[in-house]
């Protein structure tokens, strides 16, 4: 990870290599959280999760997004 930023609860998390973000995506997706690249930086991905989203859904989002990164 080379960068993070935010705002609220959207955020945007830039990778070191644009050819993580692929991986990272397609792994992330597959298990069950949803996540999606930006149109104008390709090593970056957007976390948006819905405002009504509950404290243990952020531990399992975190969970799946960090074992995508590993």
């Amino acid at each position: 990870i080379k960068e993070v930023r935010s705002s609220g609860l959207m955020m945007a998390v830039e990778l070191t290599k644009r050819k993580y973000l692929k991986h990272v995506v397609n792994y992330t997706i597959k298990s069950g959280a949803l996540i999606d690249y930006f149109l104008f930086n390709d090593r970056s991905l957007r976390i948006a999760p819905p405002l009504i989203i509950t404290h243990d859904e952020i531990k399992k989002a975190c969970a799946i997004i960090l074992d995508s990164l590993a």
